[in-house]
């Protein structure tokens, strides 16, 4: 789930729930 900005860099390429 992509939050776009709202998520750390390091989570978004690997897809993860932060």
């Amino acid at each position: 789930m992509d939050e776009g900005p709202l998520v750390p860099l390091a989570c978004k390429p690997a897809s993860l729930i932060c």
